[in-house]
């Protein structure tokens, strides 16, 4: 299975620094964390044609970063122990 995130992320965010070279990223929220490659996607015309970005207008402030999932991890309440783990 090919999975993609996408996020939009505020063009004067410190986040965009992190992600000016391809890398690893965690994106996590409550009851999941989610580890993958991440990357700043270009801003040449069709460069976001697979992207929901295509299928609306751009906005100025904002930035797409694709990521592709490794890992899913599933967390308990206490948002530290693991109670399943996907891979891809």
């Amino acid at each position: 299975m090919d999975t993609t995130l996408y996020l939009l992320v505020q063009r004067v965010s410190d986040h965009l620094f992190n992600l000016e070279q391809p890398g690893e990223i965690v994106l996590r929220a409550a009851g999941w964390e989610v580890r993958g490659q991440a990357s700043i996607l270009a801003e040449t015309p069709g460069a976001l044609a697979h992207a929901p970005a295509g299928q609306r207008p751009r906005q100025p402030w904002e930035v797409w970063v694709e990521v592709r999932p490794v890992r899913m991890q599933r967390l308990g309440e206490d948002g530290l122990s693991t109670l399943e783990t996907i891979d891809w």
